[in-house]
């Protein structure tokens, strides 16, 4: 039996995590409140006369709002960021109080290139070479701050432990934010690596 490998990761927890009335971020967000023929716009700072930068359909949903400044949530746009106006974006879930593991995360780093998809059963682990379905063995809150999440995976030949901590993130080969940071201890057979990345929420069917 392959022993977890324990990983501290101490970052500072930023208002990436609570918003406004403490519901927390990043959260999935619909268009709400547009009229059908209309768009909602997505400016370049988070107020009404800053420039334009891309629109939103009426009916647009799985809108990952990273963090929000005066009612206005930052969001990813193609390759870049915006601001929309939180007036016209609805909340998607209600799993996500403090507290409780996210049921899927897709985390990803580069230089090296990898991925950890991360679903209710299993997670993914995937690099330029090859991929590698893992079982979940354990997953994980932190006690004293209740937005660090970790959960431990392997196979036959692969076993990891990676962190999720609410801090700003970006991907280094766009101009794109998240709100998530991952860090993973990988074994693989030949000895240990640490990979360090960016998470993101999969779009939702709700």
């Amino acid at each position: 039996m392959i022993r977890a490998l324990a990983l501290l990761l101490l970052l500072p927890v930023s208002a990436l995590a609570q918003g406004v009335m403490g519901q927390t971020y990043p959260a999935l967000h619909a268009v709400t409140g547009v009229a059908s023929d209309d768009q909602l716009n997505v400016r370049s700072a988070p107020r009404a006369g800053s420039a334009l930068v891309a629109t939103l359909a009426p009916d647009a949903r799985n809108i990952e709002v990273i963090y929000t400044d005066n009612g206005w949530g930052r969001i990813n746009v193609g390759e870049g960021a915006g601001w929309a106006s939180m007036r016209y974006l609805a909340r998607q879930q209600e799993d996500d109080t403090p507290g409780l593991f996210p049921p899927r995360l897709a985390c990803f780093g580069t230089e090296p290139f990898w991925s950890l998809d991360i679903t209710p059963d299993a997670a993914k682990f995937a690099t330029p070479e090859g991929e590698s379905l893992l079982h979940i063995q354990d997953r994980m809150t932190s006690r004293n701050t209740l937005r660090d999440f970790a959960v431990m995976a392997g196979s036959t030949d692969l076993f990891l432990t990676a962190t999720i901590t609410p801090a700003r993130c970006n991907d280094g080969m766009s101009d794109r934010e998240f709100g998530l940071h991952s860090s993973a201890v990988i074994r693989f057979p030949d000895g240990y690596q640490l990979l360090s990345g960016c998470c993101t929420l999969p779009p939702s069917n709700r």
